[in-house]
């Protein structure tokens, strides 16, 4: 995972595009990610189905290799060149990773924060309006209690 962050650095475009698309899929337990309810109940669980431990064994992985940040770097220099697509696909592979508390703590080291506003200067129905608001959602909803 850390080889494949440092395409975010100074790559071509187009493959930028695929790392973060295999990124994408990888945080999704290969599109198997449980529900809000599901990884609640079973993400402790031993006995937990095979699709609920491999997300959140992808997910720890993605928080332990530190790609986090290196997505969120290459999300601010899309948004510095203008490149929607980019930033689109970006933001998907991030917001996709704000649902594991894990990485919610690396997108706001990485500052994730900062490209948020960037993101949400969109008119509301652009695409990329709706990814950055889920992901504020979800960082929001791992955020400890006091601070809800």
């Amino acid at each position: 995972l850390t080889a494949v962050g440092q395409i975010f650095s100074s790559y071509p475009v187009s493959l930028q595009l695929a790392a973060s698309e295999l990124l994408l899929v990888f945080a999704s337990g290969y599109g198997s990610r449980p529900s809000a309810l599901d990884t609640q109940q079973l993400a402790q669980e031993l006995e937990a189905p095979p699709g609920v431990r491999q997300y959140h064994t992808n997910q720890s992985l993605i928080a332990r290799s530190g790609v986090v940040h290196d997505v969120v770097r290459g999300l601010a220099a899309s948004i510095l060149a203008g490149d929607e697509v980019l930033m689109m696909s970006l933001a998907l592979t991030l917001a996709q990773c704000s649902y594991h508390a894990d990485n919610v703590a690396g997108l706001i080291d990485a500052g994730f924060l900062a490209c948020l506003p960037h993101l949400l200067a969109y008119d509301y129905r652009h695409p990329l309006t709706p990814v950055a608001v889920e992901a504020l959602w979800n960082m929001l909803d791992a955020a400890p209690g006091p601070t809800r």
